[in-house]
């Protein structure tokens, strides 16, 4: 079997796309990317290529996105590009990571979907292959990732698609040799500065040397792991469909239906872990019986309580679902209402949740709302979903539990009427 032929047996055997998908390729000019394009173009499938220039190598990343560039237009192949200065960008503090690679990484992707939206592309097809995966699968080892980092890179993930993941870097160099493919070299990938260099040059030549088999057999080692995570993955979701109430901004886990389950740091790990928990914070939130324990992460904040496990997700937006209106009169009105002083305009008030500094005006003084709504029960959890009437941080009414009723004969009204 011809290597074409063993590309064309793996897209079917797997599905990766049909002959009538369009796909975009992430071509660097590099021999796997553009050993991916020529085995595209030989099965005529309608292709684009898009280049993230990151503005590295001394211009040397302008000359390969002119490569690529020249290689479109000879084959007439739709052409995109972004050019991003990272180096900069890290300087400045503007990134979401600290990393280079893991900087450029994430950035390349937003560039390759956001062509997905604005363009009839059915796929991104990137150029890994077994080596790569490999070199992905020793990475992750060493950061004590869990099963899905063992799994290397996915052969297929939302609308990203890996179609070189059947072969290995000698044979995609065959391939090139055979068929005089043209590519660009990128020297920064001899660079052993970076850890994924290293591995790449020094760790998997060794095993290689060790069995001539290796990278084959390690790459079906992990496509079990990744066909035994896909059974994990659907177990947690029909525990979670049972048990785990969902009432956005907050999940509500039942703490002994959770640890009576044979692995409850796994099942709650799987739970948590979108919302940035680790592992540690896991077993803290397990080992601990006490009510009111408070665990946080830069995107939720987990309560333990008398029978569940509240968490509340930080980037919903929490804002009343329902929509209301308010009202002032100078006549009592017969729905329930509160005596405000008649300076007060509805142009001062506004209808919200509770803010940090919140108080409420008595006859005997003033009271924050964090003390009063300890005396009356009401949990971490639920004062943030609790209505408030506020004039900036002075709250009139607690819609539901409690009035600064203002006692003067000559009150005024106030109101509140929900909008259907």
């Amino acid at each position: 079997m011809t290597l074409f032929d063993r590309y064309l047996d793996f897209i079917e055997r797997h599905r990766l796309y049909k002959h009538s998908d369009k796909v975009l390729i992430a071509c660097s000019g590099g021999i796997d990317s553009m050993v991916l394009v020529d085995l595209m173009l030989r099965q005529k499938v309608s292709i684009g290529l898009a280049y993230f220039d990151h503005v590295t190598r001394e211009g040397a990343s302008h000359s390969d996105g002119l490569f690529v560039h020249d290689f479109a237009m000879k084959n007439n192949i739709p052409f995109f590009k972004k050019k991003f200065n990272i180096q900069k960008a890290l300087k400045e503090g503007t990134t979401v990571s600290n990393n280079f690679q893991e900087t450029a990484r994430i950035l390349r992707y937003e560039f390759f979907k956001s062509l997905l939206q604005e363009h009839p592309y059915n796929f991104i097809a990137t150029g890994h292959h077994q080596h790569d995966r490999l070199e992905s699968f020793i990475f992750n080892l060493s950061r004590s990732s869990g099963p899905e980092g063992l799994e290397g890179i996915s052969l297929k993930r939302d609308k990203i698609i890996r179609p070189l993941l059947c072969f290995t870097k000698n044979q995609i160099q065959q391939y090139a040799d055979k068929y005089s493919i043209e590519h660009i070299v990128d020297l920064s990938n001899n660079d052993l500065g970076y850890r994924r260099n290293s591995i790449r040059h020094t760790i998997i030549p060794n095993l290689e040397a060790y069995d001539d088999h290796f990278i084959e057999s390690a790459s079906k080692s992990m496509d079990y792991i990744q066909e035994q995570n896909s059974f994990i993955k659907h177990e947690i979701d029909r525990w979670k469909k049972q048990y785990v109430r969902s009432e956005p901004p907050l999940l509500y886990i039942p703490l002994e239906t959770l640890r009576k389950h044979h692995s409850p740091k796994l099942l709650l790990f799987h739970i948590l872990r979108p919302y940035l928990f680790n592992r540690a914070q896991i077993e803290t939130i397990l080992g601990v019986s006490q009510k009111g324990k408070v665990i946080i992460s830069s995107k939720a904040t987990c309560y333990l309580e008398d029978t569940y496990l509240i968490m509340e997700d930080h980037d919903y937006r929490s804002i009343p679902h329902k929509e209301y209106s308010l009202h002032i009169s100078n006549t009592k009105p017969d729905q329930k209402h509160l005596k405000i002083a008649p300076s007060i305009g509805l142009e001062q008030l506004e209808i919200r949740h509770w803010h940090p500094g919140d108080y409420m005006q008595f006859s005997y003084g003033r009271k924050k709302l964090k003390k009063l709504f300890n005396e009356l029960k009401v949990s971490n959890i639920e004062k943030k979903k609790v209505l408030l009437i506020a004039k900036k941080s002075e709250i009139l009414w607690i819609i539901g539990l409690k009035k600064s009723e203002y006692l003067n004969e000559d009150a005024h009204y106030l109101s509140i009427t929900e909008i259907n």
